[in-house]
């Protein structure tokens, strides 16, 4: 319409309510730096299959965590500084990751000894 004119006609109800959709983001937490044990909490917006990994600087698989279905909601994991076979793991940094369905989220995190 010249000049922007808005007739009531151009829109329609559609029965759906205006509320916004939840976020399809995962949420992801841990304290940092630790020293010996810490924990990771995320969030999942849906239920699914979720992995959640540590790697190191060189994007090094260091642990599987979990590998799992989970519900949506909050969920912890703990990493006990330990790589898959149970050497500890030097002190530096570190990433931790989870994936569900699709998404995924990624945050750093230094090891100290």
């Amino acid at each position: 319409l010249p000049g922007g004119a808005v007739t009531p006609a151009m829109y329609a109800t559609t029965g759906v309510d205006d509320e916004p959709l939840p976020a399809l983001r995962l949420s992801l937490s841990a304290p940092n730096p630790f020293s010996s044990t810490t924990t990771i909490r995320f969030e999942l917006p849906f239920a699914g299959r979720a992995l959640v990994r540590v790697y190191d600087v060189a994007g090094r698989l260091v642990s599987v965590l979990a590998d799992g279905e989970f519900g949506p909601g909050r969920h912890e994991v703990v990493w006990d500084g330990r790589c898959a076979g149970g050497a500890d793991a030097a002190a530096g940094v570190y990433f931790y990751s989870v994936e569900c369905g699709g998404l995924e989220a990624r945050q750093k995190t230094v090891l100290l000894r």
